[in-house]
């Protein structure tokens, strides 16, 4: 996602493996959680295990919980891998 302007949801995401996610939405709102969360569960069959997801938005908002962990198990053929998570955002705004 590139110059998206308005407000994107991510609610539920579960077993993400697709690699790296870039989202750059200076303009825009980026809001995770939501009422079931999102829990990504990362695993990179490579070299470098590392998968990044970079967020850059006008605002970002949490709104359940965010859940970043790594898979390990027969079905990664117990290798760790590991998740690297980069929240920017232009404006803050904390609720409690």
């Amino acid at each position: 996602m590139k110059n998206a302007v308005g407000a994107y949801n991510l609610s539920g995401l579960r077993n993400y493996t697709g690699g790296d996610l870039d989202a750059n939405m200076q303009k825009a709102a980026w809001r995770l959680g939501q009422s079931n969360g999102s829990s990504s569960t990362n695993f990179k069959e490579a070299a470098n295990r590392a998968t990044r997801v970079n967020s850059n938005a006008k605002n970002v908002i949490i709104g359940n919980f965010l859940e970043i962990h790594n898979r390990m198990g027969s079905g990664a053929r117990r290798k760790a891998s590991s998740a690297i998570l980069t929240l920017q955002s232009a404006r803050r705004d904390c609720k409690r």
